[in-house]
């Protein structure tokens, strides 16, 4: 997989696709919670080899230890993992495939960002997305 560098604080990684670009800006409208509550996160897009459609990965690893991953395809479908300390023996707490693209970008980056905070506020507007 071809990636490009984490981005810096403050920054927005570029997508080709325009649903995950408009994704990436309301996103970065407001990180100042997501990034206190997170030691480490990473936003970065690319694609996969062999294939042509991009993606948007983000990763963050919270002050607890707890690693969550989430990334979505320009077709709008995602995929969501959360683990508990990672490095000891991966105990999935919550792992889910869905469909957000039937929201609107403003509506999906609130997701995330409640996500990246505090998942299990989220976990049912997650679940009414998910794919079967």
């Amino acid at each position: 997989m071809k990636r490009r560098k984490p981005i810096p604080k403050g920054l927005i990684p570029l997508c080709k696709s325009l649903f995950l670009q408009e994704v990436c800006i309301a996103l970065g409208r407001r990180m100042k919670a997501v990034r206190f509550a997170n030691r480490r996160l990473t936003i970065t897009s690319a694609f996969m080899e062999g294939e042509d459609e991009e993606r948007l990965a983000i990763e963050a690893r919270t002050w607890l230890n707890l690693a969550t991953q989430i990334v979505i395809w320009a077709d709008g479908a995602a995929w969501i993992w959360q683990a508990a300390k990672p490095k000891q023996g991966t105990d999935t707490i919550f792992e889910l495939h869905a469909d957000l693209s039937q929201m609107d970008c403003e509506a999906i980056a609130e997701l995330l960002r409640r996500s990246l905070i505090n998942l299990e506020e989220v976990t049912d507007a997650w679940q009414l997305r998910a794919l079967p």
